[in-house]
């Protein structure tokens, strides 16, 4: 179906390639996921399968589909055979309305009225879209916007789909529905599926074949267990991308095969349940002597505290009450908004302190980007009150990186950062000493003269995140900020938010991205019908949720209930009730905490489960 033949390639004014010898064959019917770092070629060679989508530059090599050479293909039969969804959703949408949007293709190839309607209302009832037939595309969210990439491409019954990362600004029931129907297009009508992916974890399980790159070469192309084993003998960046039940098989796992589902993972931690149960309870014997050791340690540093105020040095932990009153930089109170007719919030309150990272998660088109962009003083809400400490300053980084991108070195949009805001320059040598430490802590100190627009995807979300941290902000709002970025560097990225929290800054995320919001946030919170959830701790909210949760939680989830009501343990939720109760005694609550389970909701705690 699919074929390269000693396929590089390297972009004009450019010393290196983007792709290097790329040589490979998907059959027909394949369902082929491509991954790798950030920046490695993976966009340039799907771009490669596709006549009118090969970019411009110095290529050798040959690219096959059926057998013709894809460059001296037939326009007509590349357009209708070969369909291709890009990363960037607005850069494939090119009319103002979504029938428009839909009809834009079949109208290109002079399709017929009749079959164009027929084939229009087919794919729209198949991919829940035929209700926005006379929206605006400008109206529409990312995710809605690449649905719609979708549905455009599928209306002209194409042989086989690339798709590079369609799934990055979808929420994770979308994302997860989205998935779904490839998986249907695939298994269904025999559609050749060849996806790329930085969210790894949501589509492995469905490859045939997984297709491995790093440093523009193909390294590995083979069965999903094959390759996992190789990510992890060759250190891959991808490796921290997969399902964190893979990753803790991958490490732990001494029986039986790499489970590919939730379901096969479920059943593993059947098998070794009597094994982690008996971990859990040697926690909960130590549980009432480390209370104990934890009541002595409070008492000894109210002491220390009340003799660290009088010598007048400021103690490492506030008290709840002062955190409330001194530490909100932002309050929100039922804040509301439209968009002429439409009401996206109504009710939208949080309060934002220094030194915390808060998540905001919700479906597409929720009203979450309109929040943010209410919070940082973009928009001006419509009803509700919003309270700011004096001089604060909270900096706002959009979905689409591009936006803030002004110059055309990677280093001088650095530099704009400090001409901009005079406040921040201190000199011409410790201007540049901030830039290079900035290049290199995002991993871009060899682009520093690439334009901003010739990065990958990832790598411009990296110099985007690089120019924000360099307006040293109060509170950093951040709209989808692990999009297109590799597992490996969203760890560094969790690093990075952790510094600033220390530093007493308040980080805003808005994200699909479960796990990263697992394993960093403070407090999490769901934007549903134009108001927020209570926020709540990361433990509290993932592991009460059944679709906005984890996969960890979800293969844990039978042995956290089955403990629970076999032996009484105290969950964070009864946890909760019994603090508020107060027809307990102290006793009874200390016995009941002392049972209190704790099982893992992101990959980090699995670990320190199993290490115990």
């Amino acid at each position: 179906m699919l074929k390269f033949d000693n396929v590089s390639f390297r972009y004009p004014n450019q010393s290196q390639n983007a792709i290097t010898d790329i040589s490979f064959e998907i059959k027909k019917g394949e369902f082929v996921l491509l991954c790798g770092d950030s920046g490695c070629g993976k966009t340039t060679l799907l771009r490669h399968a596709k006549k009118n989508q090969i970019p411009t530059g110095h290529g050798s090599g040959k690219m096959y589909f059926d057998g013709k050479d894809i460059e001296f293909m037939d326009d007509r039969e590349s357009a209708a055979l070969i369909g291709y969804v890009g990363q960037s959703p607005d850069g494939q949408i090119v009319t103002d309305k979504v029938w428009h949007e839909l009809a834009f293709g079949l109208e290109s190839l002079s399709f017929d009225r009749e079959t164009m309607y027929r084939r229009i209302a087919e794919m729209s009832e198949y991919l829940g879209i035929s209700g926005w037939y006379e929206k605006k595309t400008e109206e529409l969210s990312g995710g809605q916007k690449q649905i719609l990439n979708l549905a455009s491409v599928m209306v002209m019954h194409p042989k086989i789909l690339i798709l590079d990362e369609p799934t990055s600004q979808l929420d994770p029931v979308a994302s997860e529905r989205f998935l779904q129907n490839i998986f249907r297009l695939n298994r269904d009508f025999g559609v050749t599926i060849l996806i790329c992916e930085q969210r790894v974890h949501e589509v492995i399980h469905m490859a045939d074949r997984v297709m491995l790159m790093k440093d523009t070469r193909v390294i590995g192309f083979d069965d999903v267990r094959t390759i996992v084993h190789q990510m992890k003998e060759k250190s891959s960046k991808v490796y921290e991308a997969l399902p964190g039940y893979m990753k803790l098989w991958s490490e732990y796992g001494k029986m039986g095969k790499l489970p590919l589902t939730i379901r096969d993972a479920k059943l593993w931690i059947e098998d070794i349940k009597n094994d982690i149960s008996v971990k859990i309870n040697a926690h909960n014997k130590m549980s009432e002597k480390e209370m104990t050791d934890d009541r002595e340690c409070m008492n000894n540093t109210a002491v220390v505290k009340n003799k660290s105020e009088q010598d007048g040095i400021r103690p490492h932990k506030k008290s709840e009450n002062d955190r409330k009153i001194k530490d909100i930089l932002i309050s929100a109170e039922n804040l509301s908004f439209s968009y002429g007719k439409n009401e996206v919030l109504k009710d939208f309150s949080i309060d934002i302190t220094g030194g915390k990272i808060y998540a905001v998660m919700g479906g597409n088109g929720s009203g979450k980007t309109t929040a943010l962009k209410i919070l940082a003083g973009i928009y001006k809400k419509k009803g509700g009150r919003i309270k700011k400490l004096k001089d604060l300053r909270s900096v706002y980084l959009p979905q689409n990186p591009q936006t803030v991108f002004t110059e055309i070195t990677v280093y001088d949009e650095l530099l704009e950062v400090f001409k901009s805001h005079r406040d921040l320059y201190e000199g011409a040598q410790f201007v540049d000493n901030n830039i290079k430490e900035m290049l290199e802590k995002m991993e871009l100190s060899e682009k520093k003269d690439s334009h901003p627009f010739d990065l990958s995807v990832g790598q411009q979300q990296r110099l985007a995140i690089g120019k924000v941290l360099l307006l040293k902000p109060d509170v950093l709002m951040l709209d989808e900020p692990t999009k297109g970025i590799d597992g490996e560097f969203k760890k560094k990225l969790a690093v990075m938010f952790d510094e600033m929290k220390r530093a007493g800054i308040a980080v805003v995320i808005v994200s699909h991205d479960i796990d990263f919001c697992a394993e960093n946030a403070d407090e999490c919170g769901l934007l549903f019908d134009g108001e927020l959830t209570k926020m709540q701790t990361a433990e509290e909210f993932f592991r009460q949720n059944y679709f906005y949760t984890t996969d960890i939680c979800r293969i844990f989830s039978d042995i956290y209930d089955e403990q629970a009501d076999l032996y009484g343990f105290v969950t964070d939720d009864r946890k909760s009730d019994i603090n508020r109760n107060k027809i307990y005694k102290k006793t009874d609550v200390r016995q009941m905490e002392s049972k209190r389970i704790c099982l893992p909701v992101n990959y980090r705690q699995a670990v320190e489960l199993f290490e115990k």
